[in-house]
């Protein structure tokens, strides 16, 4: 990346974390009802919304950018962010849940996103960096509350080991 992004590098990124906001809300909406803890699916139900508003928040920015085609409104990252994904979509329990998207999708969010504010165009975009630290911000609540879930979650040395093999094999 250049010292400042060019329009069309905007575009393809912030298509790219359009799709990634909107794997992670399918995520917790495909899990939502066969999570044990209570705190749980309250918690999914809020970030799901929150993650809704900031694929909204993208989905608004992209044509404002002249990015009128459908193609920037939702791009793949990498064959290899499909692949995790669908690693972590797998996923048969609570644990492993939580370690795939607080510990792996949302923490990888978060540091594109802070990587991009770094070479946003200001003053000229700031309604874009304005977008993604608001993202940024919220996506790192998600993360400390999925920190506090992984932890009440891992409560013996089986429960940790299977979580750390779990993390390393994504």
């Amino acid at each position: 990346m250049g010292a400042t992004l060019t329009v069309q590098e905007n575009l393809r990124l912030l298509g790219k974390y359009r799709y990634v906001e909107i794997q992670m809300m399918e995520l917790m909406g495909s899990w939502a009802h066969t999570m044990i803890h209570p705190e749980i699916k309250i918690s999914f139900g809020r970030h799901m919304y929150q993650d809704a508003v900031h694929a909204d928040l993208i989905g608004k920015r992209i044509p404002e950018l002249k990015g009128r085609s459908k193609q920037y409104q939702y791009i793949s990252p990498s064959d290899e962010v499909v692949r995790i994904v669908e690693e972590i979509w797998k996923a048969d329990d609570e644990l492993r849940r939580m370690i795939g998207l607080y510990r792996i999708l949302k923490p990888a969010m978060i540091e594109a996103l802070n990587r991009h504010l770094k070479h946003v165009e200001l003053p000229a975009d700031e309604p874009t960096a304005y977008i993604l630290r608001h993202i940024s911000d919220e996506e790192l609540d998600h993360v400390v509350w999925g920190e506090t879930m992984i932890e009440k979650l891992s409560t013996t040395p089986s429960d940790r080991e299977r979580g750390t093999t779990w993390y390393e094999e994504l």
